[in-house]
C-alpha cells in the first residue's frame, strides 16, 4: 500500500504534514458502521478521535412502503417454473413408486438419454421423433404412465405419421422446444440416477 499525507492547522497556524506509514489504521469514516451504535433518526454518531475527519455519517433507510415493480416481473417468470418443477418431481417421484426397482435404473436411463440427445443435439430430427413401437421405448418408456407423463411435460405429443409406403406408426414428437425445461428434466433425472 502506499503513503497518504494529511494536512492540519496546528496552533501557529502553520502547516504540519503527518504521513500514515500504515494504512491499516482506518479512520471511522472507513469502518463499516456498527449497527448497535445507530439512533432512531438514522445518523450515526462518530467517535471523539483526534484523527478523525467525519463527526457525522449518514446512514440511508430503505424505503419498504412501495412493492418492487421487477418482484412482480421476478414471480411472473418464476410460478411457471415452479409449478413445471412441481410437475416433474411428482412424475419422476410416481415412476419411482410405479417401476420394480431392479427396472427403475433402466427407465430413469432411457429418459435421461433422451433428453441428453435433445440437449446435445436440437436441430437433429432424429431425437425429436421416437417410434413408440421401438421394443427399447416400450418397454421402458410406454410402458408407464409416469413415464410418459415426463416425456409429455418436456414437449412430447404422441403423432400419427405415415411412413413411405403409408404404413402409419405412432410417434412420440417434441413439439415444444424449450431448452431451459429440457436441462430441469436432465437434472432431476441424473439427482435420481445418482441415488
Amino acid at each position: 500500500m502506499g503513503y497518504g499525507n494529511i494536512a492540519r492547522s496546528d496552533k501557529d497556524d502553520t502547516e504540519a504534514i503527518e504521513t500514515i506509514e500504515n494504512k491499516t489504521q482506518l479512520s471511522t469514516a472507513d469502518k463499516e458502521p456498527d449497527p448497535d451504535d445507530s439512533h432512531a433518526n438514522g445518523v450515526k454518531q462518530a467517535e471523539d478521535t483526534k484523527d478523525n475527519l467525519v463527526t457525522q455519517q449518514r446512514i440511508p433507510r430503505i424505503h419498504t412502503d412501495e412493492p418492487d415493480p421487477g418482484d412482480e416481473e421476478l414471480r411472473r417468470i418464476q410460478d411457471p417454473v415452479t409449478i413445471i418443477c412441481t410437475r416433474l418431481q411428482k412424475a419422476i417421484e410416481l415412476l419411482q413408486s410405479e417401476v420394480n426397482r431392479t427396472e427403475i435404473a433402466g427407465v430413469l436411463e432411457t429418459l435421461f438419454r433422451i433428453i441428453r440427445n435433445l440437449i446435445e443435439h436440437p436441430s437433429e430430427m432424429k431425437f425429436k421423433r421416437i417410434r413408440k413401437a421401438n421394443p427399447l421405448i416400450q418397454r421402458n418408456v410406454a410402458n408407464y404412465k409416469a413415464a410418459m407423463d415426463i416425456l409429455f411435460l418436456i414437449g412430447f405429443n404422441e403423432d400419427v405419421v405415415s411412413d413411405e409406403i403409408g404404413k402409419a406408426e405412432t410417434y412420440l414428437v417434441l413439439k415444444r422446444n424449450d431448452p431451459g425445461l429440457l436441462w430441469l428434466a436432465k437434472s432431476s433425472l441424473e439427482t435420481c440416477i445418482a441415488y
